[in-house]
């Protein structure tokens, strides 16, 4: 081979090389931006099964944790906590189960979003941050539990759910969609 022909065959093999290596660096950086551009559906969008209807108190809150999939850039993680919820289950008047009176509020306190609290007295939620007071039906309590104007600029924010009957077990569920919201606002605005 002569000089001309080696030095032609050089730059093919390093544009060749370049070429590669561009392909090794720019593709996935090509495709994570794209994928930061694509809408990304919420896992916490769709109905949860949290709790056995039975298994809850009635006229005492209990918060339960929301469990589901938590996905970073490259790895999903299976069954782990991704929110908590507030029930408050009422006297049941009739022989429905499904007709059971039940209050289903996001633990998160819509100010700043600390995890709302049971009050020391048992008879009020209290964010533990700023002192934000809520009643048992998640309004909005004007005066802060430790005095002063509460912070929060809403109630407690509601949550859709479903009382529904196990086809195997016979048994009664309640099934939360747990959403999150825009915080500091003073209407409700799920989080895209």
């Amino acid at each position: 081979m002569n000089e001309t022909g080696r030095r032609s065959f050089l730059k093919w093999l390093s544009g060749l090389l370049g070429a590669t290596v561009a392909a090794i660096v720019g593709i996935p950086t090509v495709s994570f931006a794209i994928s930061s551009l694509r809408k990304q559906t919420s896992p916490q969008a769709s109905l949860r099964r949290v709790v056995r209807l039975g298994d809850l108190p009635q006229d005492r809150p209990v918060m339960i944790p929301i469990v589901g999939d938590l996905e970073d850039a490259w790895t999903v993680y299976a069954d782990e906590p991704i929110g908590r919820v507030w029930l408050a289950r009422g006297t049941l008047d009739s022989a429905d189960p499904t007709k059971t009176p039940l209050k289903v509020f996001s633990a998160v306190c819509p100010h700043l979003g600390c995890t709302v609290q049971l009050g020391s007295d048992g008879k009020l939620f209290v964010c533990p941050c700023h002192n934000a007071a809520f009643k048992f039906d998640g309004e909005r309590i004007a005066v802060c539990a430790g005095g002063g104007q509460n912070p929060s600029p809403r109630g407690m924010d509601p949550l859709e759910y479903k009382i529904v009957q196990d086809g195997a077990t016979k048994d009664w569920w309640v099934e939360v969609k747990y959403e999150q919201f825009e915080l500091g606002k003073p209407t409700i605005t799920p989080l895209t």
